[in-house]
């Protein structure tokens, strides 16, 4: 009889065990629309992130929780294996009704149609076409300009007279803006103050926001990450600011406004505002990243008027450097219609991506329509990363043309303006890009 109780208790023990371990599981189990969702999103940073099966940089910034961080993670070694899982929890996503965030659902679908579409661009055995590859990474079905402006050549050959080529003149002009090599760290840092405080009268920076820089040969040019909490890193070539005329637009587009300024109030967004777990990483080439980069370089713009950069260069970063910059209005106007002359670089670019020019015909073209100092670095560049380099050109034009008018009237608002479109960068592509 004994031993029969001993056994009934050991029975009851094992049941109750088994039902508590059901209660903690189904406790632990999403129920609300929120936790839904919210599960479905830490699943897709973890596939997002674990894009680097594939390749190193897809994965752009990540400062979300270590926890769903699977860059250095080996669960995936097969990119046929992560694009079934991403399959698997769109599917997922689709079935879940959730009328209530109808817009965050709507939001991560995109997201993940994008992650599928990248996973199957990458393991095609032919790359896309131009247009192909910006309407299925970036949603641009917008027909790109495929036209010069010649009257911006005869200007700058009016501007700049004297022998040789065109680009040969616009060289020998540039040279005159050579920064000493012993003297760029300083100009660089003084730029980037300048930038920064200038951002700081329209953003509202966290105290504890900061951008280390790190100078070493090893980078190409300048190299950005953000590392969360309000801290990146700036890993700089100083090649790349060897020029008087690099040093504002590496650091406004590096730093203030640009890409450290952009993630430190992106993670403020999270905070407050409707941001979820899931726009904590942004992929390289995506419509959110075309964004950013069309941002940076349009928050130069918005820094500086053209005659506030010229008397900052000429007042402070020349003395710093040594040398004597050519007359105003001569620089002013050079600076312009450089600016203008990248709009022909996209159409060179374009004939180049599709196989319909040859990689000396397109340098050559670049280097004579639109003045590229160094083209076949931009060539190499768009072989590697393929079109993500139309946030500097068409993503800066499309924010020009949202902002340019507020700003003639209200540079703050402008100001406030680029805030909104950076804080979500999804939501402005969507808008932005059609």
């Amino acid at each position: 009889m004994k031993h029969r109780k001993s056994v009934t208790a050991s029975l009851f023990g094992v049941v109750a065990f088994g039902l508590a371990a059901v209660a903690v599981w189904f406790l632990l189990q999403p129920h609300t629309p929120e936790d839904l969702l919210d599960a479905v999103a830490e699943d897709y940073v973890r596939l997002a992130t674990a894009l680097t099966v594939v390749d190193a940089d897809e994965v752009d910034n990540y400062f979300g929780p270590t926890s769903l961080d699977s860059r250095t993670a080996d669960r995936f070694q097969d990119p046929a294996e992560l694009l079934r899982e991403v399959e698997a929890l769109s599917n997922q996503l689709e079935a879940l009704d959730l009328p209530t965030l109808a817009s965050r659902k709507d939001s991560l679908e995109r997201k993940l149609t994008h992650l599928l579409t990248l996973l199957e661009i990458t393991q095609a055995p032919v790359k896309p076409g131009f247009d192909e590859e910006l309407e299925r990474l970036y949603g641009i079905t917008e027909a790109i300009a495929t036209t010069t402006s010649q009257a911006d050549l005869d200007a700058l050959e009016e501007l700049l007279p004297g022998r040789g080529t065109l680009a040969f003149r616009v060289a020998s002009f540039r040279n005159r803006l050579l920064i000493p090599a012993d003297k760029r760290r300083a100009v660089f840092e003084a730029a980037l103050a300048e930038c920064k405080r200038r951002t700081q009268q329209h953003w509202d920076l966290p105290a504890n926001e900061q951008l280390t820089l790190q100078w070493s040969r090893e980078v190409p040019a300048a190299w950005h990450q953000y590392k969360g909490d309000g801290q990146s890193v700036l890993t700089i070539n100083d090649l790349s600011i060897a020029f008087m005329d690099s040093a504002i637009d590496i650091a406004c587009h590096e730093g203030y406004p640009g890409h450290h300024a952009q993630y430190v109030m992106m993670e403020e967004q999270l905070k407050t505002g409707p941001s979820g777990v899931e726009d904590t990483v942004v992929l390289l080439r995506s419509a959110e990243s075309a964004v950013l980069e069309g941002a940076a370089n349009y928050g130069v713009t918005l820094a500086f008027t053209p005659q506030e950069r010229d008397r900052f260069e000429r007042d402070v970063l020349a003395p710093l450097a040594g040398i004597n910059l050519p007359e105003e209005t001569q620089l002013i106007e050079y600076k312009r219609l450089i600016g203008r002359l990248s709009e022909a670089i996209l159409p060179i670019v374009k004939q180049y991506y599709d196989g319909e020019i040859a990689f000396n015909t397109a340098t050559f073209q670049l280097e004579r329509d639109a003045m590229v100092s160094s083209p076949s670095a931009l060539l190499e560049y768009i072989d590697r990363f393929g079109m993500y380099s139309i946030g500097y050109t068409y993503g800066q034009t499309q924010i020009s043309n949202r902002l340019e008018t507020t700003a003639a009237v209200d540079r703050h608002a402008a100001w406030t303006g680029l805030l909104t479109l950076v804080r979500s960068p999804a939501m402005a592509a969507a808008d932005l890009f059609r």
